[in-house]
């Protein structure tokens, strides 16, 4: 029985690898130059279990590989700072995800299945938006996810100009956000490497951050040791989070705390981000309650993307969600 199992094992690994020697990249020797360095999560073998399948571990995205990616999120007129794919204050964190992925960009005036088709990860922030997402849209972002696609959700709290107070969003998730919700202090703590958070805490620099040096010169030019020491840089840095109650998700054990921090917070009352692997089976979600981590410094109180932690974590959420991988 055990050599039979072993067999198919075997002949899985080589499909995969055929996979990536004749389809995809081209030969062994450009597969040699993808399967290095070694890092934490695929230790040279490039594939990892994630969205229910064997996939390309997300450091493969780290080593000039330039997979296609396709970000989807509300447009400017609707959701204004919401919009991750047209509002200014979010340029930087484009620009790094350039340096990694041959990138879309596609905003759209209200989710519906036939906008999200094609994209690999929905970007949703709608504490300024005109309106709040419908009920119907709410049943799209589900099925996106039934897909296999990865959802970004903000659910800050402290105000709304709709009136959702961002629970529209995590719905779905069983998550609840508490409206007016005080405004959180900053903080930087280390992100855990927890199991179900090896894509985005192991894999690519966390792994192996003696071999990715030369990311590129918009991510280098991004890192600011001026403010940031080393150990701070390898942090994760946010502000601003609000309360929200997330007991169903993580006593079931469908949701992960992210950061060390947060393993204090009460399941009932938490602000830090939460790491969801396996939503509606199939798909991924990252929710958070303030997005200063993700934005410039100019915006809104001081955004905080040049942490270099921000940034690792970012690229390893996008190249996760590459349906490419």
């Amino acid at each position: 029985m055990w050599r039979e199992v072993d067999v198919l094992v075997q002949g899985r690994w080589m499909q995969l690898l055929l996979r990536d020697f004749l389809q995809d990249w081209g030969g062994a020797s450009r597969y040699r130059t993808l399967a290095q360095p070694q890092c934490s999560r695929c230790h040279r073998l490039c594939w990892a279990k994630r969205r229910g399948a064997f996939r390309r571990c997300p450091c493969v995205a780290w080593r000039d590989a330039r997979p296609s990616l396709t970000i989807v999120s509300l447009n400017l007129e609707r959701s204004e700072d919401g919009s991750f794919c047209e509002w200014s204050g979010f340029s930087a964190a484009r620009a790094a995800t350039t340096a990694l992925f041959q990138v879309q960009f596609r905003s759209v005036a209200e989710l519906s299945d036939a906008a999200l088709e094609t994209a690999d990860l929905v970007f949703l922030h709608t504490t300024s938006a005109k309106r709040a997402l419908t009920a119907a849209e709410q049943a799209t972002l589900s099925r996106f996810c039934d897909r296999g696609g990865t959802a970004v959700l903000n659910c800050f709290s402290a105000w709304t100009v709709n009136g959702g107070w961002g629970k529209e969003l995590v719905k779905f998730l069983g998550v609840f956000p508490e409206p007016s919700a005080k405004y959180g202090a900053g903080y930087a703590t280390q992100l855990s490497t927890a199991p179900g958070l090896e894509d985005l805490c192991v894999a690519g620099p966390w792994g192996a951050p003696h071999a990715y040096q030369s990311w590129s010169s918009i991510l280098r030019a991004m890192r600011s040791d001026s403010v940031l020491s080393n150990d701070e840089a390898r942090s994760f840095i946010n502000i601003g989070e609000t309360n929200f109650n997330a007991w169903l998700p993580l006593t079931s054990g469908e949701a992960i705390p992210l950061c060390t921090i947060g393993l204090q917070e009460s399941p009932l009352s938490r602000k830090t981000p939460l790491w969801f692997p396996k939503v509606n089976g199939a798909g991924q979600a990252f929710l958070c309650s303030n997005l200063h981590w993700l934005a410039d410094p100019q915006a809104w109180h001081g955004g905080l993307i040049r942490s270099e932690g921000n940034v690792i974590l970012w690229l390893n959420i996008c190249a996760s969600a590459c349906r490419a991988l």
